[in-house]
This record gives C-alpha cells, structure tokens and sequence, in this order.
C-alpha cells in the first residue's frame, strides 16, 4: 500500500529526517534561546511556547472551513517551510512578543501539515489496511527523533546554539525543497 503511493512513503521517508532536525529545535535549542541566551523568565518561555498553540488552532480553524483543498501537498509542505523559516528568524529576534508571532506562524505552519497529512492517510488508505499505515508512519515519522535529540544536543554544543537553529532549519528547508522536486508530492491535491 505504502510503496504504491508516492505521497505516503516519500513523506514517511522525509519525516524521518525533518522531523530530527524540527524537534530537536523546538525541544532542545528553544528552550536554551529563551532562558539561557536571552535570560528570559521561564514564564515568557511558556508565552512564547503558547504562540504554537495559538497558531495550531488557527490552522485547524481555517482548514475546517472548507469542504476540499486543492495542493495540499504545496501547502503542507510550504507549512513546514514557514516554521523552519520562523526558527531561523528567531535566531535574530529578542523581543518576546515578536517570538511568540513567529512561535504562532511556526504552529500554523505544523498543523497545516498535520490536518493534510492526516486527511490524506484516511483518504488513500483502505480501512483494513489503515492500522498497518499508521504504524509504519509513527515508526518511520518518529523513530529518529531520539536520536535527534541526541546530535541536537551534542550539534549545539560543538558549533553553538544559535549556529545550532539556524543550520538544522536550513538542512529542514533543503529537504522541503528537494521533496517538493517530486511531481506526486508537489501536485498532490
């Protein structure tokens, strides 16, 4: 099922890696922005940190207003491109309000794809055949993220956080560009 459908394995695949570096940011470098590099209070990390939720709302909002969708593969994936893009902007920002925005364009972004990715699963595969999907999605999804942790943590340290953000949202931004080369991927309505 997954192999004859371009759209479910080159995503799967491209999470496997997008996914290391987009997690890594937000989980291990963010929080060192905020606190340690900046000197925030820990509660304007959780104001920052509310912006994702308010951007997943939006976006979840917006996507229920409409019955169809057409390139939702464009769209998806131009989300993940405006978080990556917000993580490398927040290298240069010290203001918590204008973090938090970007924090919010980040969460739409995500959860953009979420929805698309989500409703695409339901659509494409067969219901008998759905628990298998999901399982190879949430294994190859999310199998590397401990390991992202892992090299994100160690990345930081060797060449310094900012340097840290800005690289992995780039590497995040290349990949994007490179799945989007795929004319399934790219014209997926």
């Amino acid at each position: 099922m997954i192999k004859q459908t371009t759209w479910l394995w080159v995503t799967i695949l491209a999470f496997c890696f997008l996914n290391l570096c987009t997690n890594g940011v937000t989980v291990i470098i963010l929080p060192w922005l905020l606190n340690v590099h900046h000197h925030f209070p820990t509660y304007v990390y959780g104001f920052i940190m509310s912006g994702q939720a308010v951007g997943a709302a939006s976006a979840a909002f917006i996507f229920g207003m409409r019955k169809a969708w057409t390139h939702r593969g464009l769209i998806g994936y131009l989300g993940i491109a405006i978080g990556a893009l917000s993580f490398i902007i927040m290298t240069f920002i010290e203001h918590p309000i204008i973090l938090a925005l970007l924090m919010t364009v980040e969460g739409f972004g995500s959860m953009a794809f979420g929805l698309i990715w989500e409703t695409s699963l339901q659509e494409l595969v067969e219901p008998e055949a759905f628990g298998r999907v999901a399982s190879i999605d949430m294994l190859g999804s999310f199998a590397l993220i401990p390991v992202g942790y892992l090299f994100t943590g160690w990345f930081s340290e060797a060449v310094g956080g900012i340097s840290a953000m800005m690289t992995l949202s780039v590497v995040s931004l290349l990949l994007i560009a490179i799945v989007l080369c795929v004319p399934a991927i790219r014209n997926f309505n």
